[in-house]
């Protein structure tokens, strides 16, 4: 008898066809690569208030994956960590939200992600949801880039990790990367998030 695939995309299509032993093996497999993504999406927060750890974020992120079926539908490597990158964000977003509705006075603090921004080139200091809404509509406009963007920069992954998560060319990535910056960061610039 055949062993079974024990890759990411081998696990995940073992996880469609409703074998349950197989979300374990998966998590186990990709949990070291999960936690180096969340350590890099809460570094990045740099908030005072933050109260996230990384294993917590882990954790959330895989069971939101599992609660919102994102595992049964088979693919592969890339989507896996695309659909896990994109998961932490929004659940990291959602905390914030939560904490800033929470917080008395009325108007809620924004909290800048100095290194996003920085890394997007923006020349001024936006806060937490103009980014997001610039994302949100980047992913709509540019669904490819944006993928790269957020392997790259909340993932973080490097330009060579992504070309070869991807299966593209360094070059193309590397160009798409910088055009996605561009565009980001003159969005946020203008301060067009509407």
């Amino acid at each position: 008898m055949d062993q079974p695939d024990q890759s990411v995309t081998g696990l995940l299509q073992q996880i469609a066809s409703g074998e349950s032993a197989a979300g374990s093996r998966l998590f186990e497999l990709v949990y070291e690569e999960l936690e180096t993504m969340a350590h890099g999406y809460i570094v990045k927060e740099r908030r005072r208030d933050h109260t996230w750890q990384t294993g917590d974020l882990v954790n959330e992120t895989f069971l939101r994956m599992t609660r919102g079926n994102e595992l049964l539908t088979p693919t592969n490597r890339r989507y896996f960590f695309f659909a896990a990158g994109r998961a932490m964000r929004q659940l990291l977003i959602e905390h914030h939200r939560q904490r800033n509705s929470q917080k008395s006075g009325g108007g809620a603090e924004h909290e800048v992600l100095d290194d996003v921004l920085k890394h997007i080139q923006a020349t001024q200091s936006g806060d937490f949801e103009d980014l997001y809404e610039v994302l949100q509509r980047f992913v709509h406009l540019h669904p490819r880039e944006a993928e790269l963007i957020e392997l790259r920069f909340f993932a973080g992954m490097t330009n060579p990790e992504i070309a070869e998560v991807t299966e593209m060319s360094l070059s193309s990535v590397e160009k798409r990367i910088r055009f996605a910056k561009a565009w980001i960061g003159e969005q946020l610039k203008s301060g067009e998030t509407q």
